[in-house]
């Protein structure tokens, strides 16, 4: 369930396996079991996407902290990646502000 996987994801490292703001895939971030937290987010947000292609989720980055918003909850990581970005997905499509 996607509870289940941000509880995962929460209890990972919050250590990249890439220095600067180069950011890891979600396959990377699974696979190395560490994350920061933007790149987590969107881990949780293929796996949304994934299980529902009509899905929306939206990332909010910025000032050490990721929001991940899906169906009225929100989904919290740590980051020091700190890209100042708002993301929004549906299916396939994206825009960045």
């Amino acid at each position: 369930s996607l509870a289940e996987i941000y509880s995962i994801l929460d209890f990972l490292p919050d250590i990249s396996i890439y220095d600067g703001m180069r950011m890891a895939l979600p396959d990377e971030v699974w696979n190395f079991r560490r994350g920061d937290g933007i790149e987590k987010a969107f881990l949780l947000a293929d796996f949304i996407i994934h299980k529902d292609p009509s899905a929306e989720v939206i990332i909010q980055s910025g000032k050490n902290n990721v929001i991940l918003k899906h169906s009225g909850t929100d989904y919290l990581f740590k980051t020091v990646k700190n890209h100042q970005k708002v993301i929004r997905i549906v299916g396939n499509n994206y825009e960045i502000t």
